[in-house]
């Protein structure tokens, strides 16, 4: 057999025992992912935009319910006024002797009820019948000195002796007792320069007198004043209202006379009580 047909049956041999080698396969490099250093943004949770936008609903209402109450404040000025600055008062007499000399007896007490006629008070008379004991007795002048002496005597003992009571002495215009009409009850309201031209003599007001409270009272106005004084001194023609503070520019106030109505007979009302009005226009 020649060496060619030896290596061909070498070949088909081979070829028919040996397996078929399996196709190459590629292997990529392994590349380790890429790590980005900053992270995506997130998404802000529901629950943070729901508790803002409350928020942001209770400063609005807060705000508006602010300026409405200041639109209030200013806008009430126009249907109705009130004042806490008011008081009862009446007609206070001092009554003056038109004499001077020595109270021998006072026929009174304090607080009480007087009427028209009553005795209020007593001074000595000695000192002027002494005076016309002494006209009467011109004509025994010594005897009448004598009886003159003697008196002036007692009288100066007497004032020695004695102590706004008995035994005071009474002078001439100078106050001696002083009477609360009771008849002549009134409340001084003092109001606001921005508020007192829409009041009108004849309105109604409503009076809550710190005496009795829980009690409102109704009334008119029967005066608003023209005018006051600025500055503050002994007692004027015109009313002096002093501001409620010295450091700042404040509003001048005027008296306001409110009369009650319906008085009940029941209620005793006393001279410089506290009392709180209310004007509606």
């Amino acid at each position: 057999m020649s060496e060619r047909t030896t290596q061909a049956l070498l070949r088909e041999v081979a070829s028919a025992t040996a397996p078929e080698p399996s196709p190459p396969v590629s292997l990529a490099p392994a590349v380790a992912p890429q790590v980005d250093e900053k992270a995506p943004p997130s998404t802000p949770a529901p629950h943070v935009d729901a508790d803002t936008a409350r928020y942001r609903r209770r400063v609005l209402l807060t705000l508006s319910a602010v300026v409405f109450a200041l639109f209030l404040y200013w806008a009430s000025g126009y249907f109705f006024a009130y004042t806490d600055d008011a008081f009862v008062t009446s007609d206070f007499v001092n009554v003056a002797p038109y004499i001077s000399g020595r109270i021998v007896s006072v026929n009174i007490v304090d607080n009480q009820t007087v009427k028209k006629g009553e005795l209020l008070a007593t001074i000595d008379s000695t000192p002027f019948q002494l005076a016309l004991n002494e006209k009467q007795a011109k004509k025994t002048e010594a005897e009448a000195q004598l009886a003159v002496d003697q008196d002036v005597i007692a009288a100066t003992q007497a004032q020695r002796d004695d102590a706004l009571r008995v035994g005071d002495q009474a002078v001439v215009n100078e106050p001696l007792i002083g009477l609360v009409d009771a008849h002549a009850w009134r409340i001084y309201a003092n109001y606001k320069e921005s508020v007192i031209r829409h009041m009108k003599v004849g309105h109604t007001a409503w009076v809550w007198l710190d005496t009795y409270p829980w009690h409102v009272h109704r009334a008119t106005i029967q005066g608003i004043a023209r005018g006051i004084s600025r500055e503050q001194g002994e007692r004027k023609m015109l009313p002096y209202v002093a501001p409620t503070t010295d450091w700042i520019r404040l509003q001048r106030r005027f008296p306001v006379t409110l009369i009650l109505q319906e008085q009940s007979p029941d209620i005793v009302l006393h001279m410089g009580a506290d009392a709180r009005t209310l004007i509606f226009y």
